[in-house]
């Protein structure tokens, strides 16, 4: 029997932008045998088209959700500031965990 034919042990969510961080973290999660499902975003600063080419290539489900209104919101009022030096907003991170997390707890499209 095959690592793919082994049923997982755990199921999760991993924020997929595309990048080789999401990228490595999506693969060392399904090394331990967990099913994972991604998730992208949509704003105006950016798309989920690197996401899908990656979930294409990591052969996992994608889920894409555009939180431009809510992220647009956030942007003017950010509860921990500004980034700088090109550091990404932790308020942006934490936005697109509890949208995540939304999706998982009311049973909108994600299968965990």
């Amino acid at each position: 029997m095959t690592a793919q034919q082994v049923t997982p042990k755990s199921i999760g969510i991993g924020l997929l932008s595309g990048g080789l961080d999401s990228i490595l973290a999506i693969r060392v999660l399904r090394e331990q045998n967990i099913h994972i499902e991604a998730v992208a975003f949509i704003t105006p600063f950016f798309g989920p088209e690197n996401a899908q080419k990656a979930a294409a290539m990591l052969k996992v489900p994608l889920h894409v959700i555009d939180f431009t209104e809510a992220h647009l919101k956030m942007l003017k009022h950010p509860k921990h500031g500004y980034g700088s030096a090109m550091n990404p907003c932790i308020d942006c991170h934490a936005l697109m965990f509890r949208e995540a997390g939304k999706r998982m707890q009311g049973g909108q499209g994600i299968r965990l």
